[in-house]
């Protein structure tokens, strides 16, 4: 056990995390969740007991399952954290369990959407060829909006057309880049070292008056995307949905699950095998074969 005048406290396993070199917004998510149960138990995270956490897990009943299952999935990596170095001797959440969720299919822009967004679409100024450019790399590459932040100019491989993508878990993997998406880079790309206020080696700078210049921020990307979905009538769409229309329509145009799942940076090809259940006309065409 560790000396029992030192605490183990949230800011601790933050700085725990940062050394693995989590996402900010993963951190943020953390820190966010774990702020919340200290606030309602009204003491520091590591001195509250099992009884305690079932007593405020009992309360998240109306919330999501997936706010539910987030929520615990910080308290249980705190603790498990905790433990292997001594602060805790047994673990308190280690009996809690998470609400199974259910199996959805992901949702995602018909190819109708698709040529709507992109010509409504402004060439204007540079603040929206920069919003179109962030649109078009999203829906031509797939990539999560975290992964599309934290690209620099260095990550556009022009002589091989990929990018090189830092993913979950610190995972590299490269992207081809289409012809049509090279030339809105390129125009992108050439109108950015125009600006003069530049501070920041990132593909995608802020025009704000907060930090103008500077690497955009996780939740200024989110906003000015979810803003365009609105503006083409997509306001029920969330920016992620673009990572989905990316991989069901390679999958409808006949692309192998495999190659799209190393597109996606998953892990495991069962994360991407959801996706062929979106397609009934592959479907339809398969049962057509019996006669």
């Amino acid at each position: 056990m560790s000396n029992p005048e030192e605490v183990f406290t949230i800011d601790d396993f933050l700085n725990i995390l940062r050394q693995r070199r989590l996402s900010k917004h993963t951190l943020t998510a953390y820190e966010s969740d774990l702020r919340l149960v200290e606030a309602f138990l009204e003491k520091p995270l590591i001195a509250v007991r099992e009884r305690e956490l079932f007593q405020y897990m009992a309360t998240l009943e109306s919330l999501k399952a997936t706010t539910v299952r987030r929520r615990l999935i910080a308290i249980k990596r705190f603790y498990d954290y905790a433990e292997r170095r001594g602060f805790v001797k047994d673990d308190p959440a280690g009996n809690l369990s998470a609400p199974s969720l259910p199996r959805r299919l992901p949702k995602y822009l018909s190819e109708k959407d698709v040529k709507n967004l992109l010509e409504t679409l402004s060439y204007e100024d540079p603040e929206a060829i920069r919003n179109m450019t962030m649109i078009k790399t999203l829906f031509y590459t797939g990539m999560r909006i975290g992964e599309m932040q934290m690209l620099d100019l260095e990550h556009i491989l022009w002589d091989t057309r990929q990018l090189r993508v830092v993913g979950k878990g610190d995972k590299e993997r490269l992207i081809p880049i289409s012809q049509k998406l090279i030339y809105t880079l390129e125009e992108w790309v050439s109108l950015r070292s125009s600006l003069p206020y530049l501070k920041s080696e990132a593909l995608f700078v802020s025009m704000g008056k907060n930090h103008k210049g500077a690497r955009i921020s996780y939740g200024a990307f989110r906003q000015i995307v979810k803003g365009l979905l609105k503006e083409a009538g997509l306001e029920n769409y969330s920016p992620h949905k673009l990572r989905h229309t990316f991989a069901t329509q390679l999958l409808d145009k006949g692309a192998p699950l495999e190659q799209i799942s190393k597109l996606l940076g998953h892990s495991r090809l069962d994360t991407t095998l959801i996706y062929a259940q979106t397609e009934p006309g592959k479907l339809r065409s398969a049962v057509e074969l019996l006669g």
